[in-house]
């Protein structure tokens, strides 16, 4: 053991106490001893790992040296002794040897023989920095936690995931003074990008982030790897793609809900090397309940659509009963006509009428039939939700299908057709892809007219909507066009052009392609002159399927 004492100071007897310094060596707080005049005669163990002195460095020299303010120290200790009835405690800023500053609490007590003479002083130093460190953690975790139950009272009740998002990043990015953040929310199957919210990002990296592929930025692969991922410094970090002289320390948690990763959340700052471990535990904390609070708010935002889409379909049934009051009753009103004359007439009638009369009436039967099957197809996609029917699909198997299924083999060796290569697989419903190919080149080739060399155009090519990627398909006809004045009604149910009266047919190919890309989130869009054929451009957010 190390000796912070002479040989002959074992022990003392004073005034019938027994100081026994080799049980004051072995304490674990650190104890010293000074005569009346200050000087130091002992230091335990602890004491001298405290300041780090060796014995021949303190013994003899004066306690006041373990202060910043020597002088000062001592006098306080001193006066402290005189007017407390011997004992005091009272803190001192002390420093070390290797010059670090902490503050301390002392406690001393001044002994005196059986004569009165003051002999010793036994002092007790206790490091306060470690309690402080402890006492500010505490009171920051006290503070993190009044801050969350705050949150959570402010976006308990909000029924909008976007606005919920705006507040949550408001709340956190205050709590942790950091001024930018954002929230990206996902399509858990697909981990596609469904929207996401910022604060405090600069006009220009806000353009830079719509333009980039979600896939490709670090909050996906936080969602991806469903662990937190912290850049203390970017312009060190090769991961970052996406670099902005704003934006130099990053933080971005998953955001789970029911063992599901809903999204991320991240917040950044412009200076390098500022979030701490604790930052970064709130953040986890923050991401584990705000995950739950964001797929509340979107059931209820699912539910408001629901009522939403229950009144539409109520519309869509108050349609339909318009449609099959209206456009159904002209042909059965029809068939009933030439069925009155025939049993009116029976044989009566020349056989070539009564024929005449039958076609008419088949004609018509296999019209209404047609109608019957496209209205319960538009109102089957239009009713029915599709959401779980998500399959890998072979666009371009999808595509030579569709042209088989509805082009004649005659024709289909006289028209020229360009088909599209390279196209990825994708992730979604293949039977409204289908439905959407044969609807609309079915109407290329219907509405071709007479050409000389006819011939049908079908391109892809991709893109960035919203943070994620779209799917675009483009088919173009050199076929009959449309009428300037009638493109507003391509849509409606039932519509058919002028010119389309000998053209098989009831209306309803582009309600029904409609339909099917509103309900996928896509687009559409028509454009068609009349002698210079047609082209119909949709996209789609689909995500690509990778093995």
């Amino acid at each position: 053991m190390r000796k912070g004492y002479s040989a002959n100071m074992k022990s003392t007897e004073i005034s019938g106490f027994f100081l026994d310094f080799a049980s004051l060596e072995k304490a674990t707080t650190s104890m010293y001893v000074v005569n009346p005049e200050g000087k130091i005669l002992f230091m335990n163990d602890a004491m001298r790992d405290l300041f780090g002195y060796r014995r021949e460095e303190y013994l003899g020299k004066m306690i006041a040296m373990l202060g910043t303010d020597p002088e000062k120290a001592g006098k306080v200790i001193i006066e402290g002794l005189n007017t407390e009835g011997g004992s005091w405690q009272g803190e001192i800023i002390s420093r070390a040897k290797d010059g670090r500053e902490f503050p301390c609490l002392v406690t001393a007590t001044r002994f005196i023989d059986a004569m009165g003479n003051h002999t010793v002083t036994l002092g007790q130093v206790r490091d306060l920095a470690d309690q402080r460190k402890t006492d500010s953690d505490l009171k920051l975790k006290t503070d993190r936690l009044s801050s969350l139950v705050h949150l959570a009272s402010r976006i308990a009740h909000v029924g909008d995931p976007l606005t919920l998002s705006e507040k949550a990043l408001e709340e956190i990015s205050g709590i942790l003074n950091v001024a930018m953040g954002s929230i990206f929310i996902i399509q858990p199957v697909t981990g596609n990008l469904l929207s996401y919210t910022s604060v405090g990002i600069p006009d220009d990296d806000l353009a830079r982030l719509e333009d980039t592929d979600f896939g490709s930025t670090i909050a996906s692969s936080a969602v991806k790897s469903k662990k937190t991922i912290f850049v203390p410094d970017m312009s060190k970090d090769n991961r970052i793609a996406l670099k902005s002289e704003d934006t130099q320390s990053l933080v971005v948690v998953p955001l789970a809900s029911q063992d599901r990763i809903i999204g991320a959340m991240g917040l950044a700052s412009k200076t390098p090397y500022i979030f701490t471990d604790e930052d970064i535990r709130f953040m986890e904390t923050v991401g584990a309940h705000l995950g739950v609070y964001l797929e509340n708010a979107k059931l209820f935002e699912e539910l408001d659509l629901r009522n939403l889409s229950l009144k539409e379909r109520n519309l869509d049934l108050e349609e339909l009963l318009s449609i099959i009051s209206h456009d159904l009753r002209s042909p059965l009103a029809t068939i009933g006509g030439y069925a009155s004359l025939l049993t009116r007439q029976g044989s009566n009638a020349p056989v070539e009428e009564r024929i005449n009369y039958a076609k008419i009436i088949l004609r018509k039967t296999n019209e209404t039939s047609r109608r019957f099957d496209d209205l319960l197809n538009f109102f089957r996609i239009t009713m029915t939700e599709d959401h779980d029917n998500l399959e890998p699909i072979d666009v371009l198997e999808v595509i030579r299908d569709s042209i088989e299924e509805v082009i004649p083999h005659e024709v289909k060796k006289n028209t020229k057709f360009t088909l599209p290569e390279n196209i990825p697989s994708l992730i979604g419903n293949e039977n409204h892809l289908a439905h959407i190919f044969i609807n609309i080149i079915s109407n290329s080739y219907k509405f071709m007219g007479i050409q000389k060399d006819p011939a049908i155009h079908i391109h892809y090519s991709s893109g960035n909507e919203g943070g994620n990627e779209a799917h675009s398909f483009t088919v173009t006809d050199n076929g009959m066009g449309i009428a300037d004045g009638f493109h507003e009604n391509l849509l409606k149910p039932f519509f058919r052009g002028p010119g389309s009266q000998d053209i098989e047919g009831v209306g309803m190919g582009l309600s029904i392609v409609d339909r099917i890309i509103k309900k996928n989130m896509g687009n559409l869009e028509i454009e068609s002159k009349e002698g210079h054929g047609t082209t119909v451009t949709f996209s789609l957010p689909w995500p690509r399927f990778s093995e």
